[in-house]
């Protein structure tokens, strides 16, 4: 009987050689084109075949197995930051400005992990399995919903992804059973206003002051409008207004995002950011423009899946399965479990004692790369589940 574990603690070495150069040599959302470079070659000493590229989206390669047993994909995110790496690590980007600070260097050594052990072991494959390298994940429209759209995962009975995880420690999975992650919207408010001179306020339609007003008033719309029970956030991140210290502003624009799991909880947000802002720019004499643009829906797991994703971290020795509540940020996996039933889950990867504490998108963002073992553990005990 095939132990594993132990081909998993063989692969330890080569695991931690592939992420720590994936995270030296990081690349842009869309500009991945040395790391797939690198996926194809690795892709070719396994013998794997590439069965499509998508331009700007990325690779899915085929193996083969028994024609009776159930057809699964796995998917690694390859894209990195525009973010500075701080951390003073012989493997710290050689990239001015770019960084992998979420962990896609990690996932994708675990699938490149994956494709060589199920190269070499034959006897662990059960059905054919794709090997899905998607580029464009940390930038909209993302890359997910191109592949889906091609066609190519068509055939796939369930699909898997992880999140190396540093919000949790290392030697714990979490899952969650439906609600994952939510949905994402941006939004984008012009306000038009009159300019004028900073001593004749009255003679002006102030724009920032405005601005400012509505970005108060927004805070109301899930506090006092959305059922408390349902997860929702609204989010201003940006507002730009104003020339000069004496010029009243005539022009100003916000922009935020909303994040929520359900429609009609997003419906009733749009509609009621819609009515502050008309309310608020009938008040003060203004103009207005709302518009607003889907990132990505919500991540919503198939229990049965992920049900096999537990009681696959159950067989780890040393790993623990926790329950993980729904996250408010997004993943563009969600366009895959919309077509196909499977599980997004993610893998404990923070060490205090290491120092490895800092979150996503930290410009100190790093991994305990035990981490890595158990994902590649999770992902192969899923392959014979």
């Amino acid at each position: 009987m095939v132990n594993i574990s132990e081909i998993v603690k063989q692969q330890r070495e080569t695991l931690i050689k592939t992420r720590r150069f994936l995270h030296k040599h990081p690349e842009l959302s869309g500009q991945e084109t040395n790391t797939l470079a690198f996926i194809k070659s690795k892709l070719e000493q396994f013998k794997i075949p590439i069965v499509y590229e998508g331009e700007k989206l990325g690779l899915v390669a085929r193996l083969n197995g028994p024609a009776t047993g159930r057809v699964i994909a796995f998917r690694a995110d390859i894209d990195a930051l525009p973010l500075h790496d701080e951390k003073d690590v012989d493997y710290a980007s050689s990239v001015t400005g770019v960084m992998h600070a979420c962990g896609h260097d990690g996932h994708t050594a675990i699938l490149l992990g994956l494709a060589e052990v199920l190269s070499t072991h034959p006897e662990l494959i059960q059905g054919d399995i794709l090997f899905v390298f998607q580029q464009h994940e940390e930038m909209p429209p993302g890359g997910a919903k191109g592949i889906v759209e091609s066609g190519i995962l068509a055939d796939v009975d369930a699909i898997y992804g992880l999140h190396l995880w540093t919000f949790t420690p290392c030697g714990q999975v979490g899952i969650s059973v439906q609600q994952c992650m939510s949905a994402n919207e941006l939004f984008k408010i012009e306000l038009t206003g009159r300019g004028g001179h900073g001593a004749a306020p009255h003679k002006s339609v102030d724009t920032l002051l405005l601005g400012a007003h509505i970005i108060q008033a927004l805070q109301y719309v899930v506090s006092r409008n959305v059922d408390p029970i349902q997860p929702a956030v609204l989010t201003v991140g940006k507002f730009n207004s104003g020339r000069n210290f004496n010029i009243i502003a005539e022009q100003a624009t916000l922009e935020g995002s909303i994040r929520y799991f359900d429609d009609a909880t997003r419906d009733l947000m749009r509609a009621h950011i819609e009515k502050t802002v008309a309310g608020a720019c009938a008040s003060f004499g203004a103009e207005y423009s709302y518009t607003y643009e889907n990132v990505c829906p919500a991540v919503i797991n198939d229990p049965t899946e992920a049900e096999r994703v537990h009681s696959a971290v159950q067989d780890i020795d040393g790993v623990k399965a926790i329950a993980m509540p729904p996250q408010m940020i997004s993943e563009d996996f969600s366009y895959y479990l919309r077509e196909i039933k499977g599980c997004y889950f993610f893998v404990g990867a923070a060490n205090e004692e290491a120092g490895i504490v800092f979150p996503h998108h930290h410009p100190r963002f790093d991994l305990d790369e035990n981490a890595l073992e158990i994902g590649l553990e999770v992902f192969l005990r899923l392959c014979i589940s």
